[in-house]
């Protein structure tokens, strides 16, 4: 890309798609496009250098902005859906790292989730099963397990390993 006084708005020289995985992520997603990148800057340098590549004006009808990210971001909010929150704990790995809170308080970050096929009949943020394959948690629109998560000043680990030290029997989080 060309630079220019706005940001990101230069004239574009060469471009590469590449499609998201499904459960990839924004870290994952990171480290991909840095190789990409490279590759590609690799291969059009010479070009430039050469004066035989030409640059592409970007549309600005097409432009978005795209706001910083902040901590207060990364808060699940438990009357969203679980496919949504899903999708936000993928985005916020590796920073801010998605969190909630326990009805007592405790903050609890979520480094890995999933959604279930499954309907969620109890209020969201209500814990609805927990044991070996995660805390599974009442959305907006279906159940949301998590299997990865980190205690406040802890380490992250298996929510199995997490429920071994803390029970959840009839607890909640908070939206």
């Amino acid at each position: 890309m060309r630079i220019e006084r706005g940001l990101d708005t230069g004239a574009v020289y060469r471009e590469r798609s590449t499609p998201i995985g499904a459960r990839e992520t924004a870290g994952e997603l990171h480290d991909r496009l840095a190789v990409l990148a490279a590759e590609v800057l690799a291969g059009a340098l010479p070009e430039l250098l050469a004066g035989e590549l030409s640059p592409t004006a970007q549309q600005e009808t097409l432009a978005t902005r795209a706001p910083k990210i902040t901590k207060a971001d990364a808060v699940l909010d438990w009357r969203r859906g679980a496919l949504e929150l899903d999708a936000r704990v993928r985005a916020f790995d590796p920073w801010p790292v998605a969190e909630t809170r326990l009805d007592d308080g405790t903050r609890l970050r979520v480094w890995r989730a999933e959604p279930l096929d499954a309907e969620a009949t109890a209020p969201p943020g209500s814990v609805v099963a927990a044991g070996a394959a995660g805390i599974d948690v009442a959305t907006g629109a279906g159940i949301l397990r998590l299997v990865r998560v980190q205690p406040p000043s802890g380490r992250v680990m298996d929510a199995s390993a997490y429920l071994a030290a803390h029970p959840l029997d009839g607890a909640a989080f908070v939206a």
